[in-house]
């Protein structure tokens, strides 16, 4: 065997070496970890006040005039590419977002009305904008 031969054969058999990876960009997936705060803005303009704790919310604000206190969780499915599919108060939802290691901005809506394309609130949307609490340690 020539030694183009052989070399020829261990590239194609080194994995991650193929196209797919030579732009070295690695697609980021959602990361709720830790303790997150942050506002709700919703599709009737009133500002909730939200928190996370490993998937687990709470959620501060007024709805219909009365103040509401709501705990649940967040089971949500990272569809990739910045999209979401969740279960909200009940509600199936569909939502993008954007993540950086600190903040987290998700605009959604009901998953009838189909995804948002843009992060803003108003015509069926809600923004939330999350902020990585850091650890004292």
């Amino acid at each position: 065997m020539s030694a183009l031969t052989m070399i020829l054969t261990m590239a194609m058999v080194v994995p991650g070496n193929g196209p797919e990876r030579d732009s070295g960009e690695v697609e980021q997936r959602l990361n709720l970890r830790g303790k997150w705060r942050g506002t709700l803005r919703t599709i009737h303009g009133t500002t909730a006040f939200v928190s996370f704790n490993n998937g687990r919310v709470t959620w501060l604000g007024v709805y219909a005039r009365r103040k509401l206190h709501i705990f649940f969780n967040w089971n949500c499915q990272d569809r990739g590419q910045g999209k979401l599919r969740f279960d909200w108060l009940g509600r199936q939802q569909l939502g993008i977002y954007r993540q950086d290691p600190d903040r987290l901005i998700v605009c959604f809506r009901n998953a009838n009305e189909g995804s948002p394309t843009s992060f803003r609130c108003g015509d069926g949307q809600v923004l939330l904008i999350l902020h990585r609490i850091k650890s004292d340690k």
